[in-house]
């Protein structure tokens, strides 16, 4: 994916003034995670979720029997269990309060059914939804096989990464 300089423009930050800015990651992979929280940088820096949206989250992860595999904190690991719903409702929940939230995708479990139009079409209007209210970037990490994937998200005017480096490079580029 060939998104990375065209996405860099198009993630903004919450303006915190003189405090840092809280950058908030999801992704299905462990790998993502650690590296979104090893390599936020000054001006950025980890967010942490309030009470309530730890609370929020640990509900939501109980509906869907997720209470014991991942831990309702950021960044957010929601492992490949994760269907798209909990993906979604997840982002919104910790999107409040944070300067930016990086969404990592590796659409190779089909639990997430990016392949499905309709599906496809739910998740790009709800991350929109996110993106007016907190600056968003997404990493599809899928290889070549899902470029059709970040090219679809970039067309409705979602900023793309290939790699959560790449990604954090952007929003360290603001």
């Amino acid at each position: 994916m060939d998104g990375c300089e065209d996405g860099r423009d198009r993630i903004g930050v919450v303006d915190g003034g003189d405090d840092p800015h809280p950058v908030a990651v999801v992704s299905n992979a462990g790998f993502e995670t650690v590296c979104g929280a090893d390599r936020t940088s000054p001006p950025n820096r980890p967010a942490h979720l309030s009470e309530d949206q730890r609370l929020r989250l640990e509900a939501l992860l109980a509906r869907h029997g997720l209470e014991r595999i991942v831990s309702a904190r950021l960044p957010l690991d929601l492992t490949p269990m994760a269907s798209l719903e909990v993906y979604r409702d997840a982002i919104c929940i910790v999107a409040e309060g944070v300067a930016t939230v990086i969404v990592g995708l590796v659409p190779f479990t089909g639990r997430l059914a990016l392949d499905d139009a309709r599906e496809l079409e739910t998740l790009s209007r709800s991350l929109l939804e996110v993106a007016n209210r907190t600056p968003l970037a997404l990493v599809i990490d899928g290889g070549p096989a899902w470029e059709h994937l970040g090219r679809s998200l970039v067309h409705a005017g979602l900023p793309v990464f290939a790699t959560m480096e790449d990604a954090l490079a952007g929003l360290d580029a603001q």
